[in-house]
């Protein structure tokens, strides 16, 4: 289980270290040798996972579990064919992940060292600005990009199926149902 803070000096140094490997001044638009044709990024807290396994049944994708490093960029590669950014309001995104305990991790995960190094609401604050700042990076770039909030995922099987070239039919019927967020 993860914490918003660093248990101890050797997290903090791991933090730090997944942080400054994927700041975008190292990752940000160099190609990624790993870009799947359909990437699907997300800044967490919003169902990603869920979804991901579902897409990846029928298009190749980045691995749901973040394995590859791709599921949390906040700037897409200079490769990128298409991707899908599943987001949702920055409140509701920090909040869901600080009762959980993953805004440090996730601040590291999206290439920022000052998000691992916050503290409190501090921190909750500068990653609402994470959240917002990978919105604006994946809808303001020539590639084809599809943006989903959080509630909207769940309704738009029908676009997302378009969006992939995916059969309606196929995609639609087992698709993911919303699930209600717990409150703090």
């Amino acid at each position: 289980m993860y914490s918003n803070s660093p248990r101890n000096l050797k997290d903090l140094i791991e933090r730090l270290k997944l942080a400054w490997s994927r700041h975008p001044a190292w990752s940000g638009k160099f190609s990624n040798q790993n870009c799947p044709p359909v990437l699907i990024v997300s800044p967490g807290g919003v169902a990603s996972t869920e979804l991901m396994k579902h897409i990846a049944r029928f298009v190749e994708t980045n691995s749901p579990v973040d394995k590859d490093g791709l599921k949390h960029r906040i700037q897409p590669p200079s490769n990128l064919s298409k991707a899908v950014l599943i987001t949702g309001d920055p409140r509701e995104v920090s909040s869901s992940l600080r009762r959980r305990g993953y805004v440090g991790i996730h601040s590291a995960k999206m290439g920022s060292t000052l998000g691992v190094l916050l503290r409190g609401n501090a921190q909750q604050t500068y990653f609402e600005r994470l959240v917002l700042r990978q919105r604006q990076n994946f809808s303001h770039q020539s590639q084809e990009c599809l943006v989903l909030d959080y509630g909207e995922a769940f309704e738009a099987c029908e676009k997302l199926a378009e969006f992939l070239e995916i059969p309606v039919d196929e995609f639609c019927s087992n698709y993911p149902r919303r699930r209600e967020r717990r409150k703090l």
